[in-house]
């Protein structure tokens, strides 16, 4: 038996679906019309970058959430780049859970806000991937130390992490068992007009890993995010080489929670 998680790859197919509760990327958002769009601290509206469908999330697919992810760019041309979770200098950024069942009605006011993106729709392609569960190594961490303790003990602060991210996967049920899915055979990609997110103009040559679900992959040092409550967030998506040789990764309480949030780890090479 083997322990594997579902992930979605990326399809992206040029064009804006417009303003509906999908999965998609740039474009004009679907946003609630009794919330206001978001604003960063400098006053900029900020640019829609894209939003997710949660039921589309492998092991989300009971989720009415749509989860909505904003960035300044005008913030990031001046010189103060939002990174995310853990960095207070810069909140220049919104991810916000919404619900279309609750706030059925569009603000109809498009596209709003700097961009640097020109809009895709997104289809997917499913897969699986085994989990390797990581076990404290003595032996490795000792003979880090032997050259370097400080970053032996940085490697196992980080496998200490990422075993404790992985028990809040396998807790809400993201980690499954039995044996391994054959994985689905890659579309067609000689389509015009359709293409893996891998291949996608804004990151030509990049070797992109933007997927739903799944564990992340992460550029740097994993940067798992926690609530206002320290309660850990899910994974939920990675978007590869949208900036330049950087990675954004989105994250959102599950629906069990009584209060949504969202939260966002940008890293780079």
């Amino acid at each position: 038996m083997t322990l594997y998680e579902n992930v979605r790859d990326w399809l992206l197919t040029t064009g804006d679906p417009g303003p509906l509760p999908v999965t998609k990327f740039a474009g004009v958002p679907w946003w609630p019309k009794d919330i206001p769009r978001p604003v960063c601290p400098e006053g900029h509206m900020m640019g829609f970058v894209t939003q997710i469908r949660l039921a589309d999330v492998p092991g989300w697919e009971s989720d009415s959430g749509l989860l909505s992810f904003h960035y300044c760019y005008e913030c990031m041309w001046y010189g103060d780049m939002a990174f995310g979770w853990g960095y207070t200098a810069s909140k220049s950024y919104a991810v916000t859970i919404l619900d279309p069942i609750q706030h059925s009605e569009p603000d109809g006011l498009g596209s709003i806000g700097a961009s640097d993106h020109k809009p895709y729709a997104i289809h997917f392609h499913n897969y699986s991937l085994p989990v390797l569960r990581r076990e404290h190594d003595e032996v490795w961490y000792a003979t880090l130390a032997e050259d370097d303790p400080e970053d032996a003990e940085a490697t196992r602060e980080r496998a200490e992490e990422e075993i404790q991210n992985f028990a809040v996967r396998e807790r809400y049920g993201l980690v499954l068992s039995g044996e391994l899915p054959s994985p689905g055979l890659l579309p067609d990609i000689s389509n015009e007009g359709v293409y893996r997110a891998d291949w996608a103009e804004f990151a030509p040559g990049s070797g992109n890993r933007s997927r739903l679900g799944g564990p992340p992959s992460w550029m740097q040092s994993p940067e798992f995010p926690t609530s206002a409550t320290g309660e850990p967030l899910l994974f939920v998506a990675q978007l590869d080489g949208v900036m330049a040789n950087h990675s954004f990764y989105l994250f959102a309480s599950p629906s069990d929670c009584p209060t949504r949030t969202g939260e966002m780890v940008l890293q780079s090479t």
